[in-house]
């Protein structure tokens, strides 16, 4: 007697978009999420809660809302080292990876904190488009910058910007000359990799001219830190990795 093969039906999954196997939300206290970012390997969230920040794909999250006078953020733009945040209040900006926030709004007008409902940044410039029937507005990278230069002390005398040329591997001992163009109250600090300060190498009202600081790391184990220069409430910052051998 002649076998008859059984048929098989083969169904074929679409691509969908899943949540894992649970919702990624340990840490998150508003839920609410409107808008997400992406600067290397931390990711940003904005809520009506805030921002939030994680450094393991979004398993946990911490708010960093210091400096924000608005919980409402509606967008997140990256630019280099620097974050913008959109809000109803207007745009702030942070340099140190969410852990301290200003507010940018210089130029607005009618109204001069408006709602920003979307950001881009494209070359040398930020773009904002806000509500209100004010429509989009733009605003160099440039005029955010913090008029001080940083770099070793065993390099050229040739100012290296902040964030640019300047190394980011450090060991113990590192001697680092910092250029104030004007008096300033400074602090340089460094901050561990979730955001809590690990030293202070300079807290001091300084007059213009060349400056010195010495970062001895004690205390501190190998790994990822960010070093952040703060001029007069404005910050800046930059990612260095402390190799002690």
């Amino acid at each position: 007697m002649a076998r008859t093969a059984a048929s098989t039906t083969v169904t074929k999954s679409r691509p969908a978009w899943a949540r894992e196997l649970k919702p990624l939300n340990n840490g998150l206290t508003s839920t609410g999420v409107l808008s997400l970012a992406v600067n290397n390997t931390i990711i940003f969230a904005g809520s009506n809660g805030g921002v939030y920040r994680s450094y393991d794909r979004a398993s946990t999250w911490t708010q960093v809302n210091n400096g924000l006078t608005s919980s409402s953020i509606l967008t997140i733009a990256v630019s280099g080292t620097d974050l913008f945040a959109g809000t109803n209040v207007g745009v702030f900006r942070s340099s140190d990876s969410g852990s301290s926030w200003r507010q940018v709004n210089t130029g607005f007008s009618n109204p001069v904190n408006p709602v920003v409902w979307s950001l881009a940044v494209n070359g040398a410039n930020i773009f904002a488009g806000t509500d209100g029937g004010s429509g989009v507005w733009k605003r160099p990278l440039s005029e955010m910058i913090i008029p001080v230069a940083i770099r070793p002390s065993h390099e050229s005398q040739a100012e290296i910007g902040f964030g640019r040329n300047f190394g980011n591997l450090i060991r113990p001992g590192t001697r680092f000359e910092f250029v104030v163009t004007y008096p300033s109250a400074i602090e340089i600090s460094v901050y561990d990799a979730k955001g809590k300060k690990a030293a202070t190498l300079v807290k001091a009202n300084l007059n213009s001219g060349t400056h010195e600081a010495v970062f001895e790391g004690t205390g501190l184990s190998d790994g990822l830190y960010f070093l952040q220069l703060k001029i007069d409430g404005l910050s800046r910052a930059k990612r260095i990795i402390l190799a002690k051998y």
